[in-house]
């Protein structure tokens, strides 16, 4: 199986070939939140790997999720802005399905990528496509779509 180097340049630049797609059809206004479209696409390339204890997604999030989840928390609590529910909605979810599967199991399943992409509308929805489509990128070099 490919490597989270393969999986990630691989998910960056499929996701920046749809994006541009889109915005070249006017689908897509590229607005000031194109800067959570990086790390989204990198965390979401790399994702489906979760559930595997030896992948550089698993040994390095947790720190991640702790101080994501923390600076959300006190961003929501600030500003009551939904936005910030976003992330911590991810983390909630992650921790269920990790729980529950196993390697190459549930993680690696469309309908959990769009479970997953999908708190990420209340921060824009090219931001949560984006999103989606580097899991899916994850899924197509894994063979895993069906």
């Amino acid at each position: 199986m490919p490597s989270y180097k393969v999986h990630a340049v691989f998910g960056f630049l499929f996701v920046v070939v749809i994006i541009f797609l889109l915005y070249f059809y006017d689908l897509i206004n590229l607005n000031a939140k194109i800067l959570f479209y990086i790390p989204a696409i990198l965390v979401f390339a790399l994702l489906p790997d979760l559930d595997s204890g030896s992948s550089i997604i698993r040994r390095s999030i947790l720190t991640l999720l702790i101080l994501i989840f923390i600076g959300s928390s006190i961003m929501f609590f600030m500003t009551h802005d939904i936005m910030y529910i976003a992330p911590i909605t991810i983390i909630i979810i992650l921790n269920i399905i990790i729980k529950l599967s196993k390697h190459r199991g549930l993680m690696h399943n469309i309908i959990t990528g769009i479970i997953l992409a999908s708190p990420l509308l209340v921060i824009d929805w090219g931001v949560a496509l984006a999103a989606f489509f580097a899991y899916f990128s994850h899924l197509l070099l894994d063979g895993k779509l069906i």
